[in-house]
């Protein structure tokens, strides 16, 4: 079982969705050998049991500074150290054309697909080789830490994550600002929301919750709602609404602005949910 991750605008961690796929027969190979047109960032993957942060002299700790440290592991700088049995970053480890994922068990090769950078996507596996799908659409690997593994400009390398904390092995996926509107999502494929988030607005593989519907993730509600949780660590799916323009609210709400990130920063555009005054 592996699963797909979905962004979580407004936070600087992607969440993972609880969806699973089936199991797909045949799609893990758990006898993968090194791939030998595929280079580790640096360091050869020894096949060693467990990951101690390799024998190189760095004793700063600084990940991403291409030697593998004290403390380091792959676990928490894949971008430096090895990683056993393969590299979610880099893939190294695996054989040609498999991609290294973060499943419930730990790292496995896995086929990659055929789906393109930018393009809906269902499974995981679907996008090409470097990419993985995120939030529905499908989106190129990235490290978080150094800069061997970066996006290209305008995009940023936004950390993948669980509810719980970040997903680890500097995992990151690029993200680019979309052109759409945050009210009405104009400007996304169909079935997408567009979300703010901390790299500008994002559009986002909607969910089914409606109106004061229960929600963990602003991922969760349909289109034409929002995920207001006001710090709590579940929320209540709420109208979007436009800050001028007080008929787009029910009788007894108010459009109120939202903010997002730590310190709060107010979103703009006339973006709002509506609540009570």
């Amino acid at each position: 079982m592996f699963q797909r991750y979905r962004e979580r605008p407004g936070s600087d961690v992607v969440s993972v969705d609880d969806t699973q796929t089936p199991d797909i027969p045949g799609f893990f190979d758990d006898t993968a050998v090194a791939d030998s047109g595929t280079k580790d960032s640096g360091t050869k993957d020894s096949g060693a049991p467990k990951d101690t942060g390799g024998s190189t002299a760095d004793v700063s700790g600084t990940c991403g500074n291409g030697s593998c440290g004290a403390g380091e592991t792959c676990q928490n700088c894949a971008v430096d150290c090895p990683c056993t049995p393969c590299n979610p970053l880099t893939s190294a480890g695996c054989k040609s054309g498999q991609q290294c994922y973060v499943t419930d068990t730990g790292l496995q090769c896995g086929g990659a697909g055929a789906v393109t950078d930018g393009t809906p996507c269902k499974f995981l596996n679907d996008c090409s080789l470097g990419s993985m799908c995120v939030g529905g659409l499908c989106r190129t690997i990235c490290a978080t830490a150094g800069t061997s593994l970066g996006c290209s400009a305008p995009a940023t390398c936004e950390e993948l994550g669980t509810a719980t904390g970040a997903i680890g092995y500097n995992l990151g996926a690029c993200f680019a600002p979309d052109n759409c509107n945050l009210i009405t999502s104009s400007g996304c494929p169909t079935g997408f929301a567009c979300m703010p988030g901390s790299s500008g607005k994002q559009c986002t593989q909607a969910g089914t919750v409606g109106l004061d519907g229960a929600c963990t993730s602003v991922a969760d509600c349909a289109i034409g709602f929002l995920c207001l949780n006001n710090g709590a660590t579940s929320g209540t799916c709420k109208k979007r609404c436009n800050t001028t323009d007080a008929t787009t609210c029910p009788s007894g709400l108010t459009c109120g602005g939202i903010t997002i990130g730590s310190p709060p920063v107010l979103v703009g555009e006339n973006f709002g949910v509506c609540d009570k005054p």
